[in-house]
């Protein structure tokens, strides 16, 4: 007959010494137990994980995908974090086609473009000052924009959908890449097809510039049509006030500031597709007379 009984796993002992080093074992047996139930719980979800990817493979081993497509034929494809249209016919990879860069996309959208996973070419013509695209933003964001009580920050919300919109990639020329550097700001050059440092405060005043000359006829044309309220007239006021100033508002400028810092990573990341490199200038040495 078995005296000894463990309280905590009920296991069973016929002599006091072994109940005594069971009980006594550095590694208790409740937490022996809880060790194995949790391996047994992960084996259980491995299991399952893997009957999910393989249902997956099934599905996607179903689907057949035509492999020579013609040029024409290919509709626009969206990147994940740009959106990019697929001209009939580019240049190869990595080429310059009156000032426009060609990059690679990988087509992410297999299923829905019933097209194979391999790269595409894309050509982004990177938009120089005074020739920005402006449609991608509706009449609605316009006015959004206008109604901000906050002239700062309304003119922050419009650099940032005009310069770092998705919709857009042709305006993303420049971004701030360092916040507390003096040449903190990247800008791309047409002329020499490549990025340089330069002043943000200079960069940001000068896009600024480009950026209201641009909006004013869609402004004067949203105030034709009579829908501004009080605060979106006021600030349509505003902005024409600033067309032709060379310095603006110290706010202003920070707040577009934060803007173009926080995009600098998408930002970058076009860059990138398009064998963009940055411009190593060279710093010249200061030299002192001694006394």
């Amino acid at each position: 007959m078995k005296d000894y009984v463990c309280t905590k796993c009920k296991k069973q002992f016929d002599h006091r010494q072994s109940y005594y080093y069971h009980i006594n074992k550095k590694i208790p047996c409740d937490r022996t137990m809880d060790k194995q139930e949790h391996e047994c719980q992960m084996k259980k979800l491995q299991e399952e994980k893997e009957s999910e990817i393989a249902v997956l493979q099934k599905l996607v081993e179903t689907k057949t995908v035509p492999q020579n497509l013609p040029a024409v034929a290919v509709p626009p494809v969206l990147s994940p974090v740009f959106s990019s249209v697929v001209p009939a016919a580019v240049p190869a990879s990595g080429a310059t086609f009156n000032n426009c860069i060609v990059g690679n996309v990988v087509n992410q959208n297999i299923v829905q473009q019933k097209l194979s996973n391999k790269n595409l070419n894309f050509k982004i013509c990177l938009a120089p000052h005074y020739e920005e695209r402006f449609n991608h933003i509706s009449d609605d964001e316009v006015l959004e924009i206008l109604n901000n009580d906050n002239f700062s920050k309304s003119i922050a919300n419009l650099t940032e959908a005009v310069y770092f919109h998705p919709k857009a990639p042709e305006n993303i020329r420049w971004c701030i890449d360092d916040q507390k550097s003096h040449f903190g700001a990247l800008e791309y050059s047409h002329e020499t097809n490549s990025l340089h440092r330069a002043v943000p405060s200079e960069v940001i005043s000068k896009n600024l510039q480009s950026l209201i000359f641009g909006m004013s006829d869609r402004f004067e044309e949203l105030r034709e049509n009579n829908v501004f309220n009080v605060q979106q007239a006021n600030n349509y006021n505003r902005y024409f006030n600033l067309i032709g100033l060379d310095e603006f508002r110290i706010e202003d400028i920070a707040g577009i500031k934060d803007k173009a810092y926080e995009a600098r990573a998408y930002t970058k990341s076009l860059w990138d597709r398009l064998g963009l490199t940055e411009t190593k200038a060279k710093i010249p040495i200061r030299t002192y007379k001694k006394k």
